[in-house]
């Protein structure tokens, strides 16, 4: 009977440290299982550094038409004061916005029948500094004056590009801008002692109906 006990009680130890071992492993495995689980999580948690940002590249002038001085949907009208009224004087304004990286600027120049053989660059120039695309500061300004004009149906351009393209000897542009597109225009319609009585008419046949 006692051995009968004996091993009875032997098999109950070796049961209890089954268990035991059971239990551990089972521990370990929750503990290890857990780990996993943060090891997991942990890079979602890390706070990434700043993002590599680069500098913006250069962008060609954009100009804002609908805030322009005077509209360039309608046509203008002008005297050069031979009448003995004062000739009309205007000023045009644009806001323009552009990135200006690598270059000192912005340049604007007002042309008399732009891209006609007989086309004129009105004095003066107008230039700004280099700046960024948010900065809304910036507006074109060119004075004219239609004072010794030839009298007719014309129209007026601005051409608004960047320094480097401009030749600051002649005051005007080089022979290729670079890049092409690298140019804003804005183009107004001006008619010049017009004569309603029908005795000199102008020839208005080129001249757009406001």
């Amino acid at each position: 009977m006692q051995q009968r006990r004996w091993a009875a009680t032997r098999l109950s130890h070796l049961g209890a440290a089954t268990t035991l071992r059971s239990s551990t492993f089972f521990l370990l495995a929750c503990v290890s299982l857990a780990l996993g689980v943060m090891l997991a999580a942990l890079p979602s948690c890390v706070i990434a550094g700043p993002p590599d940002y680069q500098d913006p590249g250069q962008t060609p002038p954009v100009l804002d038409l609908t805030k322009a001085s005077f509209s360039v949907f309608s046509v203008l009208t002008a005297t050069t004061g031979v009448s003995g009224t004062p000739a009309t004087q205007f000023t045009f304004t644009v806001p323009v916005r552009s990135q200006d990286v690598g270059d000192d600027g912005l340049i604007a120049l007002l042309y008399l029948d732009y891209g006609g053989s007989d086309a004129v660059r009105q004095p003066p120039l107008w230039t700004a500094g280099a700046s960024t695309f948010d900065d809304t500061s910036r507006i074109v300004r060119l004075p004219w004056s239609a004072a010794n004009q030839t009298k007719g149906c014309h129209t007026l351009t601005m051409m608004v590009t960047h320094a480097s393209n401009v030749d600051f000897q002649t005051g005007e542009p080089v022979v290729s801008i670079d890049p092409p597109d690298d140019v804003a225009y804005a183009t107004w319609w001006v008619d010049i002692d017009d004569d309603s009585t029908g005795q000199d008419p102008n020839p208005m046949s080129g001249c757009p109906k406001p």
